[in-house]
């Protein structure tokens, strides 16, 4: 069952099966910053559904803290939540685990005044909401090509 929460202005669609080209995200180690109760609840799905390892926080404080202690291959982070958003959890990542810096990509209902305080710095891109779960897997992909496979276990 979807969320209440629109993802996609597009008609639903089940999180991607996997498949042979799709086996190599088996594994990935993703981390999601989103204070929205039911696009966590979906993507969460979504990524057991393609076989990725998901830690799901609710904050930018729970972001910092988790992504301090341990390692991922891929950082989504909401641009608004709360405990200080996307932007300010990005920095102080950067700050402690800058190789996670070009693995990072912020999803946000709308491009904002936030995101011109890191135009130009080298995270992995912006999902602008509601997307669709196949510009998610683009968006990972991408992230995992930038961002060196050193850590990737595919």
């Amino acid at each position: 069952i979807l969320p209440s929460v629109e993802v996609s202005t597009q008609p639903a669609l089940e999180p991607p099966r996997v498949t042979g080209t799709q086996a190599n995200r088996r594994g990935v180690r993703i981390f999601m910053a989103e204070d929205e109760q039911s696009i966590r609840r979906f993507l969460g799905r979504a990524f057991e559904r393609i076989g990725a390892d998901a830690t799901l926080v609710e904050d930018a404080t729970q972001a910092i803290e988790a992504a301090r202690g341990e390692d991922f291959e891929l950082l989504l982070l909401d641009m608004r939540m709360p405990g200080g958003g996307g932007v300010e959890a990005y920095q102080r990542i950067r700050e402690v685990k800058p190789e996670l810096a070009q693995r990072t990509v912020f999803m946000t209902g709308e491009l904002s005044v936030e995101m011109s305080q890191i135009v130009g710095q080298d995270y992995a891109g912006v999902l602008e909401k509601p997307f669709l779960l196949q510009e998610l897997v683009e968006v990972m992909q991408n992230a995992r090509e930038i961002g060196g496979s050193e850590n990737s276990r595919s």
